[in-house]
């Protein structure tokens, strides 16, 4: 018989809320990491991070019992809770009392794997009765126990880019190195684009001076380092600004020593680090026609096991993850090739399309998941030069044409934004869309790093857009008529020509409702204030016709040279693609800025 330890049920951490992992009270957490509950006490291993989910692990592993390992002394009741909220299922308690004067090993058996009938069932223990000797855990593991070790050997590479977020990679490193009982064969491959870490590499962790070619340039270059390391026999993509659960790496290793070579690719999940109680996304899909990218499971929350369920099943929807926490098997990395040189926006979007056009599938398994600064905290102008340009290539390569409603779809984003005199947006917008139109040879030659600081440059100084502090809003559900509002619309606001105000010169908001709601508010105003509750600050847009009318006719001029220009410059993006991700490519283009 073979016993499998495939997770640890966690207490603490430093940085995340205890309530991701458990919930109770007189109790304490020692600096030994032991959890000793007083008499009276209470504690269930209900959070996030501690629930299993039986069906997820038996897509994987086909056979074997599950049990809870523990090691523990004192006086208490173990309760095992059970539940099945869509068949409306009692909760299923098995117990086990315990009652010791010395550290002693126990196990309670939580299924055969090979009895599982529900999928949306969950368990999770507790810990009550504790008696007037308290009750001091020392560690609680769930084991898989089988007649056949059919485990193959995983090293994990890790590929991290990263640039100036020293104080989230020092700690997620020190985190990493400290699970040593459990993590094992990893290998850590860092770009950092800054210059700015001061680690010295040993065995486990190599960084990598690299010119700074976005999260593209940094994944390409490590996983290029990563492969050429025979021991590495998958892959784990992370983002530099997470705040990481280094149990998470050691369950993704176990579920790929089942897994093997199989082509399955694990996503984790976004825990908004800003609200940890709410799951930012667990994955995505994405619609091309609108150029629009659609969450799995966008901000719901995670504190109650029964909208897990929920949360787990909507994820099986799922037709791409991010980098912030994407694995993959060694053969899969190699048969994709390498990322797109975007820069930033869309890589991860792209390559896991790719790996699935491989016949890699693309899943979530729940828990692995990293807290993560929400995109709504800030979102930089220049972000959406990317979003536009990586998108209208990601769509010539991967889907069939799409022309009239990608164009359908720039226009709605550009008057949506030029009525709420959003000038940096949609010039943002026609740069990206006009350098997609410039080909292949435009990335190919471009100084990725050199070009970002020209692109910051353009933005930095804006006449008509105020950064200031927060303010409080003032919006209004306001019933206008279907004229007033065709007269916004036909004068963009009165950008084309001027309108009565149906307010003050001056209208502030929180976040839009809808395009109702925006015109009913600032339905002829001078200046628009967006207020940002998560990073309290405001920022205020002021009308500029003229502006407006320049950036218009660059739009409208873009759109007809597109017409004839379209079909052979997306052939042309087709033909290249398989140089943009071959290694030869991405050591060249690396090499210009060395």
């Amino acid at each position: 018989m073979t016993e499998i330890i495939f997770q640890n049920y966690i207490f603490k951490s430093e940085s995340i809320p205890h309530y991701l992992y458990l919930r109770g009270y007189r109790f304490i957490i020692t600096t030994e990491n032991e959890l000793n509950i007083s008499d009276g006490g209470s504690v269930e291993f209900s959070g996030y991070y501690n629930l299993f989910f039986p069906y997820y692990l038996k897509k994987y592993v086909n056979s074997g019992k599950i049990f809870i390992k523990i090691i523990g002394k004192g006086s208490c009741q173990f309760s095992l809770v059970s539940n099945d909220y869509f068949r409306n299922l009692p909760n299923i308690s098995e117990k086990l009392d315990w009652n010791t004067d010395s550290y002693e090993t126990k196990y309670l058996e939580i299924i055969n794997l090979s009895e599982l009938q529900y999928i949306e069932r969950y368990f999770y223990p507790k810990i009550d009765d504790v008696g007037t000797s308290g009750f001091q855990l020392k560690t609680m593991e769930l084991v898989l126990i089988e007649n056949q070790n059919h485990t193959n050997p995983v090293h994990l590479g890790i590929c991290v880019c990263t640039f100036k977020k020293e104080d989230y990679l020092y700690k997620n490193l020190e985190k990493i190195q400290s699970y040593s009982k459990y993590l094992i064969d990893y290998t850590i491959f860092i770009s950092d684009n800054a210059g700015s870490l001061n680690i010295e590499n040993d065995k486990n962790v190599n960084v990598y001076r690299n010119p700074n070619y976005g999260g593209s340039g940094g994944f390409s270059f490590t996983l290029m380092k990563a492969l050429e390391n025979p021991e590495v026999t998958h892959i784990l993509f992370m983002d530099d600004d997470v705040d990481l659960e280094p149990e998470i790496i050691f369950r993704l290793k176990i579920l790929y020593e089942f897994i093997g070579q199989s082509k399955i690719c694990l996503s984790g999940g976004m825990i908004d680090i800003l609200n940890p109680k709410y799951l930012f996304e667990s994955g995505a899909y994405y619609n091309h026609k609108k150029m629009k990218y659609n969450p799995v499971n966008s901000y719901k929350n995670i504190i109650d096991p029964d909208l897990q369920m929920k949360i787990n099943l909507k994820a099986e929807k799922m037709e791409y993850g991010g980098f912030w926490f994407f694995s993959l098997p060694r053969k899969s990395a190699e048969e994709a090739g390498l990322i797109l040189p975007f820069f930033i926006r869309a890589d991860d979007l792209e390559y896991n399309y790719r790996l699935r056009k491989f016949n890699n599938k693309i899943e979530y398994y729940p828990g692995l998941s990293v807290l993560h600064e929400p995109f709504y905290f800030k979102d930089p102008i220049w972000i959406h030069y990317y979003y536009f340009r990586n998108n209208l290539i990601f769509n010539s390569l991967r889907f069939k044409s799409a022309f009239w409603a990608n164009w359908y779809a720039l226009f709605k984003y550009f008057f949506y934004n030029a009525i709420q005199f959003k000038y940096d947006m949609i010039e943002a917008l026609v740069k990206g869309v006009n350098d997609y139109y410039k080909g292949p040879e435009f990335i190919k030659f471009i100084n990725p790093e050199l070009f970002q600081k020209e692109l910051l440059e353009l933005i930095k100084n804006d006449p008509d857009k105020t950064v200031g502090e927060y303010r409080f809003p003032k919006m209004t559900d306001n019933k206008i008529s279907l004229f007033l509002i065709l007269k916004i619309v036909i004068s963009v606001n009165g950008n084309i020509f001027r309108i009565k105000p149906i307010h003050k010169k001056e209208v502030i908001f929180f976040k839009t409702k809808n395009i109702h709601h925006l015109l009913s508010n600032c339905g002829g105003t001078e200046r628009i204030t967006f207020v940002n509750d998560a990073n309290k600050t405001s920022i205020s847009y002021n009308l500029n016709p003229s502006r407006f009318r320049k950036i218009l006719f660059s739009f409208f001029h873009l759109f007809i040279k597109s017409i004839p220009k379209y079909w052979w410059i997306r052939r042309e993006w087709q033909k290249s693609e398989k140089e943009l991700i071959s290694k030869e490519f991405w050591n060249h283009y690396l090499d210009k800025a060395r």
